[in-house]
């Protein structure tokens, strides 16, 4: 009876906000009806999530597969409670409920640059707001940014056992692999269908113009796969980070899925992968999976070359491969605007070297504000060299931990974490050619990096307890 009424919650929390999207992007509720609807999900949500974590857990990978930008439609103190808000908020609260005890710091290689990247990026952000001061959105998402890196703690405590660990890996691959198939599902049906539904989202902070997302902004181009994540680069990347965390599975002696759903999965995966033309994120995913072959299976190598192969040759898969020739090229408008951000960058760089130009901007009339797609490149411009270094220092400590940790893991335990590891990897690759990891103004994506970060350490610390013991 336990275990059902917590499979209960752990399934209800997950669905809740699939559930939540559909009504509205079907129904097109608003007004009364959708304040109703909304109160009764906060408190539905609350009730699923509060008394177990590992429901926390599924109710917010559920958030951020299928409402990751949503606000609940009304204004609190001058802004919008979003459901990332209210699910992380719960997370926090079922995980002090639960462990009631001094929590596990990270390792010292890795929290003090932690905290000196925090504290470098808080810093830059303060100085450069008397030049332009920043919107109070934008002070609340870099906030945001600060608790998202500060989860370390609730990961790293909240997660103490391989079964812990087992199931958050088991719900984020689910939930990465529903984006997927939702994202499918809008990408496959007619164009008007498709963005009735997403303009159904607007009373929940969903954009009503520029709906449907074409490759190179071009009517004529083929149109690109965002689901309801409405950047088909977040769609894409979160996809993406699901595929690499299963792709160590069929390793595994005891799988997070059986084999029938991990290929269901692997197959919606990849093909919302191909839908997004996010060539980020389809590099970031073959590195990950080059480093599991290399390391643990050569022969998977074969398989790769095999599949590289096979994107070659499909018809189908024709324009996505031409698009991801032409960025390897610099071709293409986009490769073209990249190479544009990255000189613009250099500028902002090497005039403010060490605090960078914050969230606000700076007094120079010649230099303009853009968004920077690297995410090494968009710290140094907006935090600073020292927020740079910092932010190296937290992740080369990270991958040494892993790098120590990779052999010396018990099989039992090894896949994940060597997934885990691959993913961390993955995400760095990624990060070389976009900047959603580490922008404040996607929460749900920072979330997700430090996230990962998180896992490594909780592996290292799950194979250490087991040396001891």
């Amino acid at each position: 009876m336990i275990t059902v009424g917590r499979n209960i919650r752990i399934w209800g929390a997950w669905t809740l906000p699939l559930v939540y999207a559909l009504l509205i992007g079907l129904g097109g509720l608003e007004g009364v009806a959708l304040t109703v609807l909304s109160l009764a999900y906060l408190a539905l949500y609350a009730g699923l999530t509060l008394p177990a974590l590992e429901a926390a857990y599924s109710g917010l990978f559920g958030v951020i597969a299928f409402l990751p930008i949503a606000s609940f439609p009304w204004v609190l103190a001058g802004a919008h409670l979003t459901l990332l808000n209210w699910s992380v908020l719960c997370l926090v609260l079922a995980w002090a409920w639960e462990t009631r005890r001094r929590p596990e710091w990270p390792p010292p290689s890795v929290a003090w640059p932690l905290v000196a990247f925090l504290a470098l990026a808080s810093l830059s952000v303060i100085v450069n707001s008397a030049w332009l001061p920043p919107r109070l959105t934008t002070w609340r998402r870099f906030v945001e940014y600060l608790l998202n890196a500060g989860l370390i703690l609730v990961h790293l405590n909240g997660v103490r056992t391989q079964d812990r660990l087992e199931h958050l890996l088991r719900w984020l691959i689910l939930s990465a692999a529903g984006a997927a198939a939702l994202g499918l599902i809008l990408h496959l049906l007619p164009d008007a269908q498709a963005e009735r539904f997403l303009f159904n989202l607007a009373p929940l902070g969903y954009p009503r113009t520029g709906i449907l997302r074409h490759l190179l902004g071009d009517p004529a181009l083929p149109l690109r796969a965002t689901g309801t994540h409405f950047d088909p680069n977040l769609f894409g990347g979160f996809v993406a980070l699901g595929l690499m965390l299963s792709l160590s599975q069929p390793f595994a002696a005891r799988r997070l899925w059986p084999w029938p759903v991990l290929f269901a999965f692997w197959g919606v995966s990849l093909a919302a992968l191909i839908a997004s033309y996010s060539r980020a994120a389809i590099v970031g995913s073959v590195a990950a999976l080059g480093l599991i072959a290399l390391f643990d299976a050569p022969l998977l190598m074969l398989g790769l070359a095999a599949g590289t192969l096979l994107l070659l040759l499909l018809p189908v898969t024709r324009p996505y491969l031409l698009h991801l020739l032409a960025g390897f090229a610099g071709r293409d408008a986009a490769t073209q605007m990249r190479f544009e951000e990255y000189r613009s960058a250099l500028v902002w760089i090497r005039r403010y070297p060490w605090l960078g130009a914050g969230l606000g901007g700076v007094p120079d009339p010649d230099l303009t504000p853009r968004i920077v797609s690297s995410a090494y490149l968009f710290i140094a411009e907006r935090w600073g060299l020292p927020a740079l270094g910092a932010w190296l220092a937290t992740l080369a400590a990270t991958l040494q931990i892993a790098w120590v940790s990779w052999r010396r893991l018990p099989l039992h335990l090894a896949p994940l974490a060597h997934a885990i590891y691959a993913t961390l990897v993955g995400l760095l690759v990624i990060g070389l050619l976009d900047h959603y990891w580490v922008n404040p103004d996607f929460s749900h994506t920072a979330l997700l990096f430090w996230l990962t970060v998180s896992l490594v350490l909780v592996t290292h610390r799950l194979q250490a307890d087991r040396h001891v013991s």
